[in-house]
């Protein structure tokens, strides 16, 4: 029984310390600025996020960048954003971007190129010859 006793005790400790530490980083994540305004404009950050795909991919033409730029505009005309608001997504997009880029790797990067870059390219020059049109037919 004495033994029982002693193995009870370590195992407390142990408990309370996981139960600390994820109640730390459940609050840590809710304060990170930069997954709150992911999670709260996910549009805009997705469109900085392609913006810095086309980039990494050597896709950014002045088609796809003007795209980005109307398609930028739209969500900010719809949604406006504090300026403050505004960096945080755009940094947001920018770690993300950056932790994509990692985790493919020189070979992966091509696949990744091929695919959800040319899908981001596509998305944002649609955009700019729909913008293109419609300014031509005022």
């Amino acid at each position: 029984m004495a033994m029982l006793r002693v193995l009870r005790h370590p195992i407390r400790p142990m408990a309370a310390f996981a139960v600390l530490l994820f109640c730390y980083s459940a609050v840590a994540r809710a304060a990170d600025p930069y997954e709150a305004a992911r999670r709260d404009y996910p549009d805009l950050f997705q469109a900085y996020y392609d913006e810095g795909l086309l980039e990494y991919c050597g896709l950014l033409t002045e088609e796809a960048a003007r795209g980005f730029l109307l398609r930028r505009d739209d969500l900010l005309a719809r949604q406006p954003l504090t300026e403050s608001q505004h960096r945080n997504v755009r940094i947001a997009a920018g770690i993300a971007i950056d932790y994509q880029y990692d985790n493919h790797g020189l070979g992966g990067q091509k696949l990744w190129c091929r695919t959800a870059g040319r899908d981001a390219y596509n998305r944002f020059a649609a955009r700019y010859h729909a913008g293109s049109n419609s300014n031509q037919a005022q």
